[in-house]
């Protein structure tokens, strides 16, 4: 690539180039109106650079194509999850901020857990019933089941983006979130080997689950009761029946969600 010269007029303009770079969310920058035959590397770079923080985070090198005498064409790749979309704010951040934001957009996962109470509340009316234990740990799974629907509808009702695809940590909390699919294995075992306990296995598992929330809310709440949980199930299981164990985790979930909407409030602050 020749040096020396400068460039005399820099005019960016963004465009998509083909319908197989929008797919790939490439997009292209002209540098046009070159001085005669050469121009300024320091400049290139420095211009490049700029556009690094303009339109987002480029994964690769920006790669050198010339079109005949008139101007070279930039091609930046740009990782982003909808391609006509950059979110220049985002893609800016560090870990400590993207921590933040999803915290406040997700107000700490406060979804979730209102809905977990409502879940607690069914599985305390399953265990009031006077049916065969088998039958009542079945409901107790069908009660779990509405988990996802009844958090979606509360996320509308509190104005919450619970899938935020935008922030590349959203994605590590729905991972999260489908971890505790494995921890279901060792309720399903307790089904059948102990069936008597395993609503004292599921709030361990529950409770177990809460504790990576802790790191990607920076929430002192969740790390306390993802630990406290676990040793409350535990305890009053070895003593009581199924419906002592989800009548207290019931009243622990209406505590946690008072706790974690004072936390909101005070992030929002």
């Amino acid at each position: 690539m020749p040096t020396g010269g400068s460039i005399s007029t820099i005019f960016r303009q963004i465009f998509l180039k083909s319908t197989k770079d929008r797919k790939k969310g490439c997009f292209a920058l002209n540098f046009i109106k070159l001085s005669p035959g050469q121009f300024d590397c320091e400049n290139f770079a420095s211009s490049v650079e700029q556009s690094r923080g303009l339109f987002g985070r480029i994964s690769g090198e920006a790669t050198l194509m010339p079109r005949k005498h008139l101007l070279p064409l930039v091609t930046l790749p740009i990782f982003q999850t909808r391609p006509n979309i950059i979110n220049r704010g985002l893609m800016s951040m560090n870990l400590e901020e993207l921590r933040n934001d999803i915290s406040l957009k997700q107000k700490k996962g406060l979804p979730f857990i209102i809905a977990s109470v409502v879940i607690w509340l069914l599985i305390t009316i399953v265990s009031i019933l006077d049916i065969p234990v088998v039958t009542k740990n079945l409901l107790v799974f069908c009660c779990s089941a509405p988990l996802m629907p009844i958090s979606m509808l509360i996320a509308k009702i509190i104005k919450v983006n619970i899938f935020q695809k935008e922030n590349p940590l959203g994605n590590l909390g729905f991972l999260f979130t489908m971890n505790q699919m494995l921890y279901l294995l060792i309720v399903m075992w307790v089904f059948s080997a102990v069936p008597e306990k395993m609503v004292m296995v599921y709030a361990m598992v529950f409770g177990a689950h809460l504790l990576p929330y802790s790191w990607l809310y920076k929430s002192k709440a969740y790390m306390v009761f993802a630990i406290a949980i676990p040793f409350v199930a535990l305890t009053l299981g070895s003593m009581f029946n199924d419906l002592v164990v989800a009548s207290a985790l019931s009243v622990v979930e209406i505590v946690f969600t008072c706790i974690l909407v004072q936390e909101v409030k005070r992030l929002s602050n």
